[in-house]
């Protein structure tokens, strides 16, 4: 099949490719070529050794009239550089044309460095350069655009490299989704935005924030011209005066305007409003830093959801680089290494940022610590590639060496499992952890672990606090109650009679035996994942859901998920989206970039909870109670964030209750408790107040058991 013979639309392709396990050319790039006519493609690094694995296609593609567009950076081999450059030149000079047939015919002669020069003298290939100001071109996205308009889009870990399309144990480790017109759910989640990036970025009249230049256009002086090169002094020196200029031009173009000055895009209605750091902190983020350095600048922040406390930790971080030290960030997953890698290019331009996990392997940037430089260097990380022995190494001659390194832990309470022992034994000068929540609960070996690590609780800005400094939203909290299926209740009622047998052959101050703990669980389980939720939610949604609005309802586990997805299908005029650890990175990325800008309703489980930052929603569903602290206090400040979009924040707490009459009543304490607390703030609390006291009194619980706590508390 030749290009254009066919359509992308008959195509049978997958929606993830993971190159340790597939062949991305055969799955991806041969048939999409084959069917295409056009292929655009933004990539931070590009080879011509790349076309050693698809010379055939590439050739027939462009045989048959196919186009092709490249955006990359500036870093470029050297080798590249020359012929690309020679090519267009010699086309310019001579109108010099290579005979592709011939090529093709000839398996001697496809060479990659003579392939790049005859598609570029054949007009094939378009080559442009992205220049940023301070940094590089990063993207990794791509589509194929068949004659009939049909279009497969992509986005991925991997760059036009031989190293990140070769599969299985020969290459990198990379990810590729695919998405394709034809298809409106996936098109309109992911794959459109992903075309739409890419085309924006090549036009010129879009509001974009760096410009794109034809390679032969671009000054010689920015291509950074990959060698190899021992000395790291020099090279980091290359890399500083490449930087310079690339902010030169950039200032040539867009003046001397900061991004705040721009007019807003739709990505950037949901960003933080423009701040200066260190100047325009919060007295609370001021006070934090302040006792952080008296503390020998060691220390956890005790700072409540969404209070700011990545940006108080990018204010130590700037501190710290600017002054020619370096930085090491942690964080618990993929998301936040992004969300992080993003505030941080804003508001630290021209630092070196590199990233480890998610795809990220440059640790290397560990190695160029050693030299000394005016402007330090940044690692950002996840904890799950920084325990890894090559690392750790390198952090560790890096110690020995005197190196002055700050490490910053976000949502630090996770460095306390047992397999970040390795890395929390590390004695490490500079340290700063984050979290709203930093004692692990019931687990003190693992506080103190994160204690040896990072330090002591320096400073407590509760949410309470937050609340009354206006830096979070303020909202409504309604209880709303369902009641156990029959089912639901004999199975409740059969478990808690079980559990009664056991604890009267409990050993006080004995731990626990694993088969009481596994009745606790399961009857947990059953209030947690009650059906009569379902109809609850759908009814919420029905009597308050406006169009335009961002819902977000939390669900037990997928199966519920589901159900009420399928619910409100069949009920309502929506299609919820889903946000669960079963989807892979780009799935989660895009289908939170479209709930940011189409708004409606988005259905999570427990993988939404930290760190994810969509100050949006205005509406909160909690169908899954959980008796862990840390769970609820983080949705709820999920569900707080402040944002132009909304007023206040609306949140729906569905608490199934057992038979009043039941064998055992009182796990419901733990529901009435988590309300109790969950209103601390809201608006409505006394109605809250007024609906869990006629809960307590339909129970015959004292009320005080329930709401006194938590008055003491505030």
């Amino acid at each position: 099949m030749s290009a254009g013979d066919d359509t992308l639309a008959s195509l049978k392709l997958p929606t993830y490719i993971n190159t340790r396990k597939e062949d991305v050319i055969e799955l991806l790039y041969k048939p999409c070529l084959q069917a295409s006519t056009r292929y655009v493609r933004g990539a931070g690094y590009f080879r011509t050794s790349v076309f050693r694995l698809m010379s055939e296609d590439i050739l027939n593609f462009c045989i048959n009239g196919g186009k092709i567009t490249l955006l990359t950076s500036t870093e470029w081999g050297r080798e590249d550089y020359e012929t690309a450059i020679k090519a267009y030149k010699d086309y310019e000079t001579t109108g010099i044309k290579e005979d592709l047939s011939a090529l093709l015919n000839d398996p001697n002669t496809v060479e990659p460095t003579r392939m790049l020069c005859a598609l570029i003298q054949n007009g094939n290939l378009s080559l442009h350069i992205a220049v940023l100001r301070g940094d590089i071109y990063h993207q990794k996205k791509g589509y194929f655009e068949d004659k009939h308009g049909n279009i497969v889009a992509f986005d991925g870990s991997g760059n036009e490299t031989l190293s990140a399309l070769k599969p299985y144990d020969e290459g990198n480790a990379e990810s590729f989704s695919v998405g394709w017109s034809w298809e409106p759910l996936i098109w309109n989640m992911y794959g459109r935005a992903w075309k739409e990036d890419l085309d924006q970025t090549f036009d010129p009249n879009h509001d974009s924030t760096f410009p794109v230049v034809k390679i032969v256009d671009l000054d010689p002086d920015f291509i950074g011209k990959w060698d190899i090169d021992f000395s790291l002094k020099s090279h980091r020196e290359a890399a500083r005066q490449r930087h310079r200029k690339m902010r030169k031009k950039w200032d040539e173009v867009y003046g001397k305007e900061t991004r705040e000055e721009r007019p807003p895009s739709i990505s950037n209605l949901f960003e933080h409003p423009a701040i200066n750091i260190p100047q325009d902190l919060y007295t609370h983020q001021k006070t934090g830093i302040r006792l952080w350095k008296e503390s020998g600048k060691r220390g956890i922040l005790e700072h409540a959801t969404a209070s700011g406390k990545t940006i108080t930790a990018i204010s130590a971080i700037k501190e710290q680089v600017e002054s020619g030290g370096h930085a090491v960030v942690l964080v618990p997953s993929e998301y936040l290494l992004y969300q992080w890698e993003e505030e941080m290019r804003h508001f630290l331009p021209g630092i070196s940022i590199a990233l480890l996990g998610g795809g990220n392997s440059d640790d290397g940037i560990l190695s160029e610590m050693r030299v000394s430089q005016e402007t330090g260097s940044i690692l950002l990380s996840t904890i799950q590639s920084f325990r890894i022995d090559r690392v750790q190494r390198k952090v560790k001659r890096l110690l020995k060496q005197g190196v002055e390194i700050l490490l910053v832990s976000d949502e630090c309470h996770r460095l306390g499992a047992p397999s970040y022992s390795g890395i929390c034994s590390t004695i490490i000068p500079y340290t700063l952890g984050l979290s709203a929540t930093p004692e692990v609960e019931g687990r003190p070996e693992a506080t103190q672990r994160i204690i040896d690590l990072l330090g002591s609780i320096i400073d407590r800005y509760s949410l309470r606090d937050a609340l009354e400094d206006g830096h979070l939203s303020p909202f409504d909290y309604h209880v709303h109650t369902t009641n156990l299926s029959p089912k639901e209740q004999r199975d409740y009622d059969d478990l808690r009679a079980k559990m009664k047998k056991a604890l009267a052959m409990h050993i006080a101050g004995e731990p626990m035996s694993e088969y009481l703990e596994a009745l606790i669980y399961k009857s947990r389980g059953i209030i947690r994942g009650a059906e009569g939720k379902i109809p609850k939610a759908v009814e919420i949604l029905r009597s308050e859901f406006e169009p335009g609005q961002h819902w977000l309802i939390y669900c037990d586990n997928s199966e519920m998920m589901e159900r009420v997805k399928e619910e409100i299908e069949v009920s309502m005029p929506i299609r919820p989206l889903t946000y669960w650890s079963g989807m892979d990175r780009f799935q989660r990325r895009e289908t939170l970039r479209f709930f940011e800008r189409n708004g409606g309703v988005i259905l999570a489980i427990k993988c939404l909870d930290e760190g994810v930052d969509i100050p949006a929603i205005s509406h909160g569903i909690v169908l899954s109670s959980s008796k862990t602290k840390r769970e609820w206090i983080q949705r709820r400040g999920r569900l707080l964030r402040k944002s132009k979009l909304k007023s206040k924040s609306v949140i729906y707490d569905v608490l199934a209750l057992p038979d009043s009459s039941g064998e055992e009543i009182s796990f419901i304490l733990d529901e009435l408790a988590r309300a109790a607390e969950f209103s601390l703030g809201s608006l409505n609390r006394p109605i809250t107040h007024y609906e869990l006291s006629r809960i307590c009194r339909e129970y015959s619980i004292n009320i005080t058991s329930v709401i006194g706590d938590v008055e003491e508390v505030e």
